[in-house]
């Protein structure tokens, strides 16, 4: 197949070109940012694949991809600016590069009457604000409004209900559930999901979406303190640095192996697989501070953390995927064990250079920005 890789060059990318290039012809637009790529991108070169820098949502991507000699029958778009802190105070530019970039692709498309068969979308599970509930009393399905930051200032983490023997239970996260996106970066994803879903209908193809979770893994951006909980964490460990634990560190999250979500993408590809939006994920509730614990243990070195009740707004209590609806319709299924992802994480950022960190520096910005306290 002719495929278009937006944002080819990035975590999930590079996997993905990994495992698609000597049986397809593959297109790579990237811009290469410098919060994840560095001053030095690796750019990865093979005969069957075309690299193009460009930042969608400049203007007119036919400029660098004339149409007359280009023909693609899929798009993979995982051009993103990521970061639910940084869209918090970044508005602007994250609307303009996750929108108004998906935006430009599909006025590509219309404009030049080009035809694709499948346009598969990275999308997040933060689309739906909080996850899915249940409650202890009345043993139904709640979707609670966003936590308070009036209560986050008194360091109340859970949420606050009517009743006060009523605990609300995490539960699986199923599709069905509705959005309710809870920070910028979350917005702008749910726009792409519509731009994507809306022009299906106008330019006759088939779609698949996947919310993806939390993605970890080899070949995670070591340098971007804003995103990638995982690769923050243990540049910490080996720096010797505190790790600092937002709230309680119960936040209850869904980490998937980057190896999972390249299989994911795969599938997708398929012929059989059925249009429509997709959990990705392990379908496992893993506590941040569970994580940090494992990371440490499993990599040898002694933590560091630290609890002073800090908070960022636009995070959510908890979100752990519903994958049913994946293995049956993609065909698709995680085969990563969380500790066996970890090692093979430590494995690789072991063969990696030890970047100063900048973590101290996104939390003063958010800090500055009263996004965070």
């Amino acid at each position: 197949m002719n495929i278009l890789i937006t944002g080819g060059f990035g975590f999930i990318g590079k996997s993905l070109i990994d495992a698609l290039i000597d049986n397809n012809h593959i297109t790579v637009i990237d811009s290469l940012l410098p919060q994840v790529h560095g001053n030095s991108p690796q750019i990865i070169e093979h005969r069957n694949l075309i690299f193009i820098k460009y930042h969608l949502g400049s203007g007119d991507l036919s400029s660098v991809l004339p149409p007359e000699k280009f023909n693609f029958d899929v798009i993979i778009h995982l051009a993103s600016e990521t970061g639910t802190g940084q869209s918090m105070y970044l508005i602007s530019p994250y609307v303009l590069s996750n929108v108004m970039g998906t935006a430009e692709l599909f006025d590509y498309l219309v404009k030049y009457n080009l035809k694709i068969q499948k346009f598969i979308l990275s999308s997040s599970r933060s689309v739906y604000g909080e996850g899915a509930y249940l409650s202890s009393v009345s043993n139904t399905l709640i979707h609670p409004n966003p936590r308070l930051k009036k209560d986050l200032d008194k360091n109340i983490w859970d949420f606050i209900t009517f009743n006060e023997d009523e605990y609300l239970q995490p539960i699986p996260t199923h599709e069905s559930l509705d959005c309710s996106p809870i920070s910028v970066y979350a917005e702008t994803k749910l726009s792409q999901e519509n731009l994507v879903r809306i022009m299906a209908n106008v330019c006759n193809y088939d779609f698949i979406i996947l919310r993806l979770q939390n993605v970890y893994g080899e070949g995670q951006s070591l340098l971007n303190p804003y995103t990638g909980i995982m690769s923050i964490f243990y540049n910490q460990l080996r720096q010797d640095l505190p790790i600092q634990i937002y709230e309680d560190g119960l936040q209850i999250r869904d980490f998937v192996h980057i190896s999972d979500v390249k299989s994911s993408f795969v599938c997708s590809l398929d012929s059989s697989a059925i249009s429509g939006i997709y959990n990705i994920g392990s379908g496992l509730p893993i506590s941040i501070l569970d994580i940090a614990t494992r990371l440490s243990s499993l990599s040898g070195y002694d933590p560091n953390f630290i609890f002073e009740g800090k908070f960022r707004l636009g995070d959510i209590r908890a979100c752990y995927a519903d994958i049913s609806s994946a293995s049956d319709s993609l065909n698709w299924k995680p085969q990563v064990s969380v500790d066996e992802g970890l090692l093979h994480l430590i494995e690789w950022a072991n063969t990696q250079p030890i970047y100063k960190s900048m973590l101290s520096n996104s939390e003063q910005e958010l800090s500055r920005y009263g996004i965070s306290k």
